[in-house]
């Protein structure tokens, strides 16, 4: 077998060697390089296929991460067929391990796989893989999928995942079944302090009019224009949390503002040169002006971090940097207040 064969992976060649080095790492990154270095290779160089096969065959069986087991399963797919992935990713939808099970669902595609996952749901007892099969339900696209998703709305601890299958397969026949649920006020998820409690009658709203058909929903509406849907926080499988957007740029929005009030100020009192001088009390009167805007910026900064704590990204630097300048702002406002 040649040894020198390489393959491109972000701009770097790599070696069968060094492969295969890394595929016996107990580094679980290195090893999941390793994996999918050896599958591109396998496509591009048939005479390392049999080993290829090989390795694809022993992670795909005994890997404990779950990332590195449907990879294998999927250079199984390319070296050996339908079939014999087919036999593969059965054995992982039906592993012991919720981790290999539910990032297998996640990855399942094609209508052929709805009897397995329907079977899935009444020998299964764990929760969480019960509620990544209704996530993964709807996502095959089936409307044979359809009877089971809308029988689990009726479970108060699987409806809100059900109402997500429903919403990912997107079949309009599914309105009638939610819009009993419209008057359903009990919470979806486990509390927590990143935002208001989603309740199932506003999930089921917004997929209601997620579902319906486009010109129903522009008829439905005010105007023909479609409302905006309730904000929605899904399953932590499905969605991140929600962003705060504007609320949390408002820091620096006061800053800048200030800026503002400050420059016009300073050009009426360099327009009144030589008359003049304002009085202690103008004078004061036009401190707080120019350091209000700070205050506010203070408490929009602090109410998007307590009210949206998964703020992230651009958002994240946005609300610090922002809270940082508008609190000297700020501070100053308060010793003017107290003069």
């Amino acid at each position: 077998m040649r040894t020198g064969a390489g393959v491109g992976n972000t701009g770097f060649t790599v070696s069968l060697v060094q492969i295969r080095e890394d595929i016996r790492s107990a580094d679980i990154l290195v090893l999941r390089r390793g994996i999918d270095a050896l599958l591109r290779l396998a496509q591009k160089d048939p005479g390392v296929r049999e080993e290829a096969g090989a390795v694809f065959r022993e992670f795909a069986a005994g890997a404990k991460d779950p990332i590195i087991a449907i990879d294998s399963a999927k250079g199984i797919r390319f070296l050996e067929g339908e079939d014999a992935f087919r036999k593969v990713w059965l054995k992982l939808l039906q592993d012991s391990r919720e981790s290999i099970v539910m990032n297998a669902l996640h990855a399942t595609t094609g209508s052929e796989w709805l009897p397995v996952m329907t079977g899935m749901l009444e020998r299964r007892p764990e929760a969480s893989i019960r509620q990544s099969l209704l996530c993964s339900l709807g996502a095959l696209k089936d409307p044979a999928a359809l009877p089971t998703l809308v029988r689990h709305l009726a479970d108060k601890d699987l409806k809100g995942y059900a109402v997500i299958g429903l919403a990912n397969l997107g079949d309009s026949q599914a309105i009638p079944h939610l819009q009993p649920y419209l008057s359903d006020t009990t919470p979806l998820w486990p509390v927590d302090n990143h935002g208001p409690m989603e309740r199932m009658c506003d999930f089921v709203a917004s997929t209601i009019q997620r579902l319906q058909p486009k010109e129903a929903a522009t008829a439905a509406s005010p105007g023909g224009v479609i409302a905006a849907a309730p904000p929605q926080r899904k399953a932590p499988e499905v969605n991140a949390g929600r962003r705060p957007f504007w609320l949390a740029y408002a820091p620096l929005a006061s800053v800048a503002l200030s800026g503002a009030i400050f420059a016009v100020l300073a050009i009426q009192v360099l327009e009144r040169r030589g008359g003049r001088g304002d009085t202690a009390a103008e004078q004061r009167l036009g401190d707080l002006a120019i350091t209000f805007p700070g205050v506010v910026g203070v408490i929009c900064g602090v109410v998007a971090l307590a009210r949206f704590g998964r703020v992230r990204g651009k958002e994240r630097a946005a609300v610090i940097i922002g809270i940082a300048l508008a609190g000297l702002i700020a501070k100053t406002f308060v010793a003017t207040l107290m003069r």
